[in-house]
């Protein structure tokens, strides 16, 4: 649902947090009745798909003191307390919505795993946010998505690295501990973070909690570097990597799920890591500014995001434009290549293309069979040879092949930790559009550009000016290196 905060005298409303997960099981009570959605007061306020209600909050010293309840789960009402570092914590990353179509994303994004199960990325919330020590936790869900197959989980554990483009990071310890989160009592978590080897039924989902803890060590003046990370607020992304041994009746396979997050996620952290960003003057009679953002990441909303970078800076008549590659890493549109089964189609095609387009290696010739299929891309090629001998017609197959064709990247496509993956194109391009539209008022475009001077227009809002657009990003402002500008902020000058 959308942010809601009515702010009065020591007053404040809950955001669109699902407030029970924050909360161990042992706060929560089950009703002994199923009338309790008659007694929710008329004041609670429905916050999207998982129907979470939270009652207005007083602050006190200790922190803020809510009531919460759930139709979804049926708790029963109960009063909670929350500290103060624990609530700024949660409010500091309030780009990350709730996502609740985690499974059917990881569907679309792949072709089905032959073990049949499914992970996702997770939904995560921030525990504690401060300079020196910082915690998040994520809820990953592992479903088996076979009708009458089950499967076995086994060995699940986790690593992280953190990641700062200026400093160095070793002295910032990072622990991972997964738990299991089983709807089987009879599999609790356990201290140790030992893993029960685990049954998935078919049809069924289970879940892990994966709690991540980063800390900065003490620095004595022998280990100490000038370029060392003091302050936490200095990283810019955690990439989590979750092994697992998938067994059934095929073989035991090892696996990996990839993870990126960021540890960074205000305007001022933008501006303090890279500079305030500045207009610049362009011959097609417009004024661009490259807008700094986070590392985005799965967990991020773009609406979300135009509301905290642009929207304070966002006049009637300026146009938003965003790249297609942090759209679709939004939609967590990413695989990592050790993921990609290669099949035939693929490994004999991707000889058709030069050594620098992004489907030149198997892998990601893959990703475009499995979007599209590989009647489909053997149909292109087909096609695409006879024109080139015939007709010396160039760029058949990107025409044939469908959209994806073009905005695929392999890897080195991008900016770090996602130059390790292969980025697929962004999925409802329009649709995306139109919510920006809707709640924030914006004129926006979602654009492909290089600094080979190529301009091409993915998808826009029904008033955009093509051409004014296409002239504005010829020089690409917002890079193709490292400059983590993926929004360029395009204002017409009338005076040019």
């Amino acid at each position: 649902g959308k942010t809601k905060f009515e702010m009065g005298k020591n007053m404040a409303f809950l955001g669109p947090c699902d407030a029970t997960s924050l909360l161990p099981k042992s706060r929560l009570r089950r009703p002994q009745t199923s009338a309790l959605a008659s007694k929710r007061p008329q004041s609670f306020r429905n916050f999207g798909r998982r129907n979470e209600y939270a009652q207005k909050c007083r602050k006190s010293k200790s922190g803020l003191q809510f009531v919460v309840c759930s139709s979804t789960h049926d708790f029963a009402v109960d009063t909670v307390q929350i500290s103060s570092s624990e609530a700024q914590g949660s409010a500091y990353f309030k780009l990350w919505p709730r996502r609740s179509d985690e499974i059917q994303e990881e569907k679309e994004r792949q072709t089905l795993p032959a073990d049949g199960l499914i992970v996702t990325r997770g939904s995560w919330t921030v525990v504690e946010h401060g300079p020196l020590r910082q915690q998040l936790q994520g809820r990953i869900l592992m479903h088996n998505s076979h009708r009458n197959q089950d499967v076995y989980i086994n060995e699940v554990t986790a690593e992280a690295k953190v990641l700062s483009k200026r400093h160095s990071v070793q002295h910032v310890r990072v622990s991972v501990q997964v738990d299991p989160d089983h709807p089987d009592p009879d599999y609790p978590a356990r201290a140790d973070g030992y893993w029960f080897a685990f049954i998935v039924k078919a049809g069924k989902t289970t879940a892990a909690t994966v709690t991540l803890t980063l800390e900065v060590e003490p620095q004595s003046s022998d280990n100490e570097r000038p370029d060392d990370v003091r302050d936490l607020t200095q990283l810019q992304s955690c990439w989590l990597q979750l092994h697992y041994v998938v067994y059934g009746r095929r073989p035991a396979q090892r696996r990996t799920q990839h993870v990126i997050l960021p540890l960074q996620a205000t305007w001022s952290d933008a501006v303090l890591t890279r500079g305030e960003p500045q207009w610049r003057h362009t011959a097609a009679g417009a004024d661009v500014l490259p807008v700094p953002t986070h590392v985005l990441c799965h967990v991020d909303d773009p609406v979300g995001v135009m509301r905290e970078y642009v929207l304070p800076r966002y006049q009637k008549g300026d146009v938003i434009t965003i790249a297609e590659t942090p759209v679709a890493i939004m939609q967590g549109r990413y695989r990592h290549p050790s993921e990609v089964r290669v099949g035939l189609v693929a490994r004999l095609l991707c000889y058709m293309f030069g050594n620098a387009a992004s489907l030149s290696s198997a892998c990601g010739l893959q990703s475009l069979v499995d979007v599209v299929g590989p009647i489909r891309v053997l149909f292109a090629a087909f096609l695409a040879i006879l024109a080139r001998i015939f007709l010396r017609k160039k760029g058949v197959f990107y025409s044939l092949a469908g959209e994806q064709a073009r905005l695929i990247d392999d890897v080195t496509g991008t900016m770090p930790p996602f130059d390790q993956f292969i980025v697929l194109g962004p999925k409802n391009g329009p649709q995306v559009l139109k919510r920006i539209q809707s709640e924030l008022g914006m004129e926006c475009a979602i654009v492909d550009v290089n600094d080979l001077k190529r301009v091409a227009v993915v998808t826009a809002t029904p008033g955009v000016d093509e051409k004014l657009l296409m002239a504005a990003l010829m020089d690409n402002p917002a890079g193709n290196a490292n400059q983590q500008t993926p929004l360029v902020l395009i204002r017409p000058n009338p005076s040019s």
